[in-house]
């Protein structure tokens, strides 16, 4: 290679590394191609790709390319600790232990390596040994910002199963801020719009809107499922279990949090000016998004023809006026959970930042987003002529025969014991959200009430969300 070209694949190197940083999969996995196209033995450029792929959700494709890596460099420990995160995330516990010793013998401080590894010790029940373990990682200078605030979060769940709960908070408080920090370019506006800001115009338009928006587009919404339903409500509601729960029943076919909705949602409601027009929407245009609904359903592997459909997506709460007007047949689902849990498992729980996402690492901003979600999903339910069944996450817990019936008879299924036994059909699914470990487990009430515990912390946000806990009927 002449130095000219070695030049150039430093620049687009670079070029990479701060799509990466910006949470750009698909643009750095560009760069890197291009660096490959010119040197195919370029181990840190296979890496580099392999990190690109995980951002965007294809964990085989990013698995196979740190491999790959490992071939040309053996002593890439980056590479090990990258399949132990990704195993650990998997629940892949026998290899998470096997490439995270392999990166922390190559290099006995490797991040993502004790990451791994401090997620084992959690479920091993070792929660002091975890918190040992993440000390280099946070005292080191090997840790980059995110891993640093992933320690930050896996330390803090540590400290909070030894009740150490004021340390624990500073955890959570220190990891979001790492991430409001890291993502404020990309996410906190005036372009793109910030969450919050924009889903107070949302509302603001939704209040006052005339009956047109409410209506359904013309033409006939039929598409392949039989039946449709959007699982809806806010993160940290419960959803995911209510998913895993309906996934058990052979008549359902059950998506989890894929962009199904993304482009219709950019053309009419991101930002909110297009509201007008979404109330206008014609017949022809509505049967195109439908036609692209459908489509992108496929592309995301859901095998819907002939069966129920459920479309997991919390967040569509804020979009529902869209969803009424393409598909006014389709049932709606409304998981609820006491809002001081559902805000504070959002804050100390991080996500896949977006623009929305990102307000989630703030408390005022989170409850403000949280209050300004229900009420438009408040709005859609007095308007609209959807078909909807409101149902809490505490219920389901506690009483879960009897709410489940209910939702069974309200969605036209019959009783099934497949889905009592939900942590199978959990553990046979790929799960991207945090509540995925939950999901592996019986039933329990760990995550009911933890608001209590902290208090303190939580006082500046407390009297709003109260407001809100008692309205559904969660009382002191």
């Amino acid at each position: 290679m002449t130095a000219s070209a070695d030049g150039d694949t430093q620049t687009l190197a670079h070029a990479a590394r701060v799509r990466l940083d910006a949470g750009d999969g698909a643009g750095a996995l560009q760069l890197f191609t291009l660096i490959l196209e010119q040197d195919i033995n370029r181990a840190d450029a296979f890496f580099g790709a392999g990190q690109a792929l995980e951002l965007m959700g294809n964990d085989t494709g990013a698995a196979a390319s740190w491999r790959h890596a490992l071939t040309l460099d053996a002593g890439l420990a980056e590479a090990h600790g990258a399949l132990a995160g990704l195993a650990a995330r998997r629940r892949n516990w026998a290899e998470a232990r096997r490439e995270a010793q392999a990166a922390l013998g190559l290099s006995a401080d490797q991040p993502t390596a004790r990451i791994a590894l401090a997620l084992l010790d959690l479920h091993e029940a070792r929660p002091a040994d975890a918190v040992r373990r993440l000390e280099p990682v946070l005292a080191g200078a090997q840790a980059g910002d995110l891993q640093r605030a992933q320690a930050l979060r896996i330390r803090g769940e540590a400290l909070d199963r030894l009740d150490r709960t004021e340390q624990a908070f500073a955890h959570y408080a220190a990891s979001a801020e790492i991430f409001r920090l890291r993502y404020a370019p990309a996410c906190a506006g005036p372009e793109p719009m910030a969450g919050l800001d924009l889903c107070q115009d949302l509302v603001r338009r939704y209040r006052h809107a005339g009956s047109e928006l409410w209506r359904p587009a013309p033409g006939a919404a039929s598409g392949p499922a039989a039946e449709h339903v959007f699982l809806i409500g806010f993160p940290r509601s419960g959803t995911t279990l209510l998913e895993q729960v309906l996934a058990g029943h052979p008549r359902v076919a059950a998506l989890e949090e894929r962009p199904t909705l993304a482009p219709a949602i950019d053309a009419y409601l991101d930002p909110p000016s297009g509201v007008d027009a979404l109330a206008k929407i014609d017949g022809a245009a509505a049967e195109r998004w439908r036609a692209d609904y459908w489509r992108r359903v496929g592309e995301f592997g859901a095998a819907v023809d002939g069966r129920l459909f459920v479309d997991k997506q919390p967040f569509y709460g804020l979009w529902l006026p869209l969803i009424g007007k393409l598909f006014p047949e389709a049932k709606i689902i409304v998981a609820r959970r006491d809002p001081r849990d559902v805000v504070f498992s959002c804050f100390r729980n991080p996500f896949r930042m977006t623009p929305i996402t990102y307000e989630l690492m703030d408390l005022e901003r989170a409850a403000s987003l949280y209050a300004g979600v229900m009420e438009a999903i408040e709005l859609f339910l007095a308007r609209s002529a959807n078909q909807a069944f409101v149902y809490r996450h505490e219920d389901l817990v506690d009483r879960f025969e009897p709410t489940l019936a209910a939702l069974c008879t309200f969605l036209g299924l019959d009783w099934r014991d497949d889905m009592a036994r939900f942590q199978l059909t959990a553990g046979a699914r790929d799960i991207r959200t945090p509540s995925a470990h939950q999901v592996m487990r019986p039933l329990n009430r760990e995550g009911i009430g933890v608001w209590r515990r902290y208090a303190r912390p939580l006082a500046p946000i407390l009297p709003r969300l109260r407001v809100l806990a008692e309205r559904y009927g969660y009382h002191d």
